[in-house]
């Protein structure tokens, strides 16, 4: 299981993508080749928090836009929930937009 989250779009198409995997470990993933780049480790306290939060949240949906951010939870390659967001006339619920910026904020 994984959790990951990013932006991207825009005129280049850019994707910046983080994974945070059960066991704390923070990588940066390449949207181009999949290799993962260690970022950091975080404490099992505050990844199982970050996994419990993102279980919770509302169900998925999917309204990019140009630029678009999101949240996914993954088991074995595969997508279990996930919100994609960006499309100007969209609000995302905001325990979603919160949960971002907590995750943003490891790499920033």
């Amino acid at each position: 299981m994984a959790l990951v989250w990013g932006k991207g779009g825009g005129v280049t198409g850019k994707v910046t993508e983080y994974v945070l995997m059960p066991n704390g470990q923070l990588s940066e993933r390449d949207a181009f080749t999949r290799e993962l780049k260690d970022v950091k480790t975080l404490g099992q306290a505050e990844t199982l928090q970050f996994f419990r939060q993102m279980t919770s949240l509302p169900a998925s949906f999917h309204r990019p836009g140009n630029m678009y951010q999101y949240i996914k939870l993954e088991k074995e390659g595969a997508v279990q929930k996930e919100a994609v967001w960006g499309e100007n006339r969209f609000t995302p619920p905001a325990e979603i937009e919160a949960l971002y910026r907590q995750l943003q904020s490891l790499v920033l």
